[in-house]
């Protein structure tokens, strides 16, 4: 089996995700397309794992520890995939983003 996915991309590696989660006693929670995939939902597989940590500052210290490194989207990236899905959710935090990144010297919004 290839661990090359669309286009040479890797494909994702869930319980490898999970298993460093644990690792570090992580408390999250799957949610997204993939939590209805691991309960045998007939739906198309999704290339990413949805997740949410529990809210603690413990836990939260936790996620981001150890030697992993952690690759994130650029603040501008964020905001674009924001403006285009243009759900309700990601509208209402937009302002935040913009003033966030206006702090950051980041530049222009789009």
């Amino acid at each position: 089996m290839s661990d090359q996915g669309p286009a040479g991309e890797p494909e994702l590696n869930a319980a490898a995700i999970a298993a460093a989660l644990n690792r570090y006693q992580v408390r999250y929670v799957i949610i997204g397309a993939f939590a209805a995939i691991a309960q045998q939902a007939l739906i198309p597989a999704t290339r990413d794992i949805d997740l949410t940590p529990e809210a603690s500052q413990e836990n939260l210290t936790r996620l981001w520890l150890g030697e992993t490194e952690v690759v994130v989207a650029d603040l501008a990236d964020v905001i674009r995939s924001k403006e285009s899905a243009g759900r309700p959710k990601d509208l209402r935090v937009l302002p935040l983003l913009y003033r966030h990144q206006s702090t950051r010297g980041s530049g222009a919004k789009g």
